[in-house]
């Protein structure tokens, strides 16, 4: 498993970078957002490239990570919207 974090301004930069250039990002598995919320766009964006996103949140003093969000059990078979919605919500 591929996994990398960074902030929301990190992944649109990447996401401009791939449209601009031919880049392979299929060993990319999951991403981590924190530092603010990730707009709705940038994770499905991801989805498309076949990339999961997770929200994590936390503080310097936690190291620096405290939770990171997955999709409850319920909302795995919901239509890709309303998880891009439940996605696009950090805490």
């Amino acid at each position: 498993m591929t996994l990398t974090a960074g902030v929301p301004t990190v992944w649109l930069g990447l996401l401009d970078y791939v449209e601009e250039h031919d880049v392979d990002l299929s060993s990319l598995e999951r991403i981590v957002i924190g530092g603010a919320a990730a707009p709705e766009a940038l994770i499905e964006q991801f989805d498309e490239l076949g990339v999961e996103v997770l929200h994590a949140w936390g503080m310097t003093e936690m190291s620096p990570i405290g939770t990171v969000a997955n999709l409850k059990h319920d909302l795995l078979d919901a239509p890709k919207e309303q998880q891009f919605n439940v996605k696009s919500k950090q805490g």
